[in-house]
Formats: C-alpha cells, sequence, structure tokens
C-alpha cells in the first residue's frame, strides 16, 4: 500500500519549485520599461569595457552561480583585482553588489 505524504510536506515541494521566469521587479529592462511608460527616456549606459585583471575576470554580459542566489548576468565591474567589486543582476533577488574574493562566484 502506497502511503501520501502530509500536506505540509507536499506544500512545502510545490513551494520550493522555482515559479516565476519572467523579468524581476527591478532588473534593467523593467526599469527602462518603467521610465518609457511614464513617456520619460532610460538610456542603458554603453562603456567600453577593459579585460578586467582579477583572477576571476568577471565581464559585463557574463553568466556567473552564486551559492546563495543562483544564477545572475554581471552587469558591471567596479576595479582591479580580488578587490574588484562586481554588481551582478539576479532574476529572483535583484541588482546585489559583491567582492570578487569574497563573492563565490562561479562562470555559469
Amino acid at each position: 500500500m502506497k502511503t501520501r505524504a502530509p500536506a505540509w510536506q507536499r506544500e512545502r515541494a510545490e513551494r520550493a519549485k522555482p515559479t516565476y521566469s519572467g523579468k524581476s521587479y527591478n532588473s534593467i529592462d523593467n526599469i527602462a520599461e518603467f521610465f518609457a511608460s511614464r513617456g520619460k527616456k532610460f538610456n542603458q549606459p554603453k562603456t567600453v569595457v577593459e579585460e578586467p585583471k582579477g583572477k576571476k575576470g568577471f565581464r559585463p554580459g557574463q553568466k556567473v552561480r552564486h551559492p546563495k542566489y543562483g544564477e545572475g548576468t554581471v552587469y558591471q565591474r567596479e576595479g582591479d583585482g580580488e578587490d574588484a567589486k562586481i554588481t551582478v543582476q539576479f532574476p529572483r533577488f535583484g541588482l546585489k553588489k559583491l567582492v570578487e574574493k569574497y563573492a563565490q562566484l562561479e562562470k555559469a
């Protein structure tokens, strides 16, 4: 005879599944859409990015993985070496600014 899991276990399993795959509320695209809907211009900066000198060298546009926040996209890099600050857009957690040597980021 097959027994069914208690309701609380089934509910927990359902909550653990990612259900939202759209843009996060504070993604760059969503912010641009917000301003556009109000007749304002929002231009994403086009900057020339130098090759990073850090040990891992994360670049804007690169996909990365973080142990807590999951997969994200590097939005900006500030500074050089291990002390560089990496701004990453995580779909479920928004923009996070991390110090490269402490960030535990991996290439995705």
